[in-house]
């Protein structure tokens, strides 16, 4: 039981890290698209 609650706190951990790897990129992500936006803005409008 102590050997299947390790291998679940490990997943767990490893999902934690997952997730907060990809919130970083997605963040890095919508700022780098925001550049790209704003900096082609003025030929838009």
């Amino acid at each position: 039981m102590s050997r299947l609650t390790q291998i679940h706190k490990k997943i767990f951990t490893n999902f934690h890290a997952y997730l907060a790897n990809k919130k970083q990129s997605l963040i890095k992500f919508g700022k780098t698209e925001q550049h790209k936006f704003t900096r082609s803005a003025p030929f838009c409008s």
